[in-house]
This record gives structure tokens, sequence and C-alpha cells, in this order.
């Protein structure tokens, strides 16, 4: 298999990820422009007109700012709360308002890209300076909401102290926040990061567009995709070792209840 052919079976298999943009497999490395006027000269038909994208169509936006919009909302409302009420400022629902940090910034910055006008805005510093900020969230989101399961895990399951947790939290914060800044400034250091040309987003700045395959397809991983997975992967195994615990504590108390219901000392007398 060529180098090509194997580009473009790891295109397809990204494509199959959540928020990877279809628009890929059928474009490939051709502009659209370019395949519209290939159509036109051939004598074809088709329903992409000239020089628009998916991307920037009316369509693709209302439906970026709706869903966005809902995302800052309820994002919007979960920080808002835990600053207004002292009660219940709990460790767990912390980890959850930089989650939520994490969903209002990457939300935020996608209705912002979408609805700037793709000939100038793609080629200034707002377009590397919202990519930034978007994947640095993008991936504190998944490293975040991968840290609440661990912290649910070590706080039911093993009963951590509050000396532990301290340490506990100082690793979130020095991996949470370090290890996507690290990974984003790499990227913008090497020129890895601007305009996508719409194919490996719909609409913002992210990974820039390039001819080598294999390039773009690392730095996507390595900026959203491979954490992505991992986050899956992590928060599932350590969600079911939780339920796994809890159900095993159920069943001892039940045990429990009823040792003490049959030797009941009122039981014996009456026997």
């Amino acid at each position: 298999m060529t180098s090509k052919g194997n580009g473009n079976l790891m295109l397809t298999l990204l494509a199959m990820l959540p928020g990877f943009n279809f628009m890929i497999l059928v474009r490939g490395n051709q502009s659209r422009s370019t395949m519209y006027k290939s159509e036109m000269s051939n004598k074809t038909t088709t329903t992409i007109p000239p020089d628009e994208f998916i991307a920037e169509n009316d369509t693709n936006k209302a439906l970026v700012t709706a869903s966005g919009g809902l995302s800052v909302i309820g994002s919007s409302i979960i920080i808002l709360t835990y600053l207004s009420w002292k009660s219940i400022r709990t460790t767990s629902r912390l980890l959850l308002v930089y989650i939520s940090l994490g969903d209002f910034l990457t939300a935020g910055t996608n209705v912002l890209s979408t609805w700037q006008p793709a000939n100038g805005y793609r080629t200034t510093p707002i377009c590397i300076a919202t990519a930034t900020v978007n994947t640095i969230a993008v991936l504190s989101t998944f490293f975040w909401t991968t840290f609440l399961a661990i912290y649910l895990y070590l706080a039911i399951c093993r009963q951590m102290e509050s000396r532990t947790e301290i340490k506990v939290l100082f690793v979130f914060h020095l991996v949470g926040w370090g290890v996507p800044a690290t990974i984003v400034f790499t990227a913008l250091g090497l020129n890895k990061i601007g305009n996508t040309e719409d194919i490996t987003s719909a609409g913002w700045c992210w990974i820039k567009h390039s001819k080598h395959v294999w390039d773009m397809v690392l730095w996507m991983i390595l900026a959203g995709k491979g954490w992505e997975l991992l986050a899956y992967i992590a928060i599932v195994v350590f969600y079911a070792k939780v339920k796994v615990y809890i159900s095993k504590q159920m069943k001892v108390s039940f045990e429990i209840k009823f040792y003490i219901l049959d030797y009941n000392p009122l039981n014996i007398l009456m026997s």
C-alpha cells in the first residue's frame, strides 16, 4: 500500500471519532473550489457552489452557535452556582467547575471563530490566538474529566485522607494545565496551529492543514484525539471500579442487617 493510501486509511479511521470533520473524506487534499471547476469543465453537475465551504454556510453556523450557546449557558450556571453557595463547595464540585471552564472556553472560541470571515480571519493572529485557547481548553477538559473519575475512585474506594487529597490535587493541577499548555505551545512554536481549511475542524482554527498527511494526523492525535480516546477508556475503568465497590459494600450492609435481625434478643426469647 502506498503512503497516500496509508494516509487516506488513517483519515478514514479518524473520521469515525466524535468531532472530526467528515468532509475530509469527500475533499481529500483538494479545495472545494478546485473540485467545482474540475466538475464544471467535465460538464458534470454539483450542488457545491464555488468558493464556499460546508463549514461556512448559514446552516453550519447556526448549528455551531446553538450547540455552543447551550454549552456556554450550562457551563456558566455550574460555575456561578459553585461561587454563589459556600455549602456546596466540595472538591468533586470544584473539579466539575474546572471541566465547565474548559467547556466554556471551547464553545466560546468555536462560536467566535465560526462567525469570522474566512478570507481575512484565518490569516490573522486572532485565528492562532483562538486556536491556542481552544486547544488548551479542549485538552484540559479531557484531563479534568478523567481526574474527576480518579478522585471519586480514591475518595470512595480508597478512603483518601485530607493530606493525600492535597497532594493529589496538586498533581491534577500540574498535569491538567501543564500538559495541554506544553503540547499547544510546542505546536505553536512548530507552526502547526492555524488555518485548517475546514479539513480538521468545522469552521474554526485548529491544526493547520498540511500536504503531509501523516504530520497533520500526528498533531491531531497529540492535540486532541489521542487524549480523548485515553480519557474515554480511563473514565470507564475508574467508574466501573467505583460501581463494583459500592455494590460490594451494599451487599455487606444487607448481610449485616439480616444478621442483626436473626440474632435479635427478642427473637431468641420468643423462639
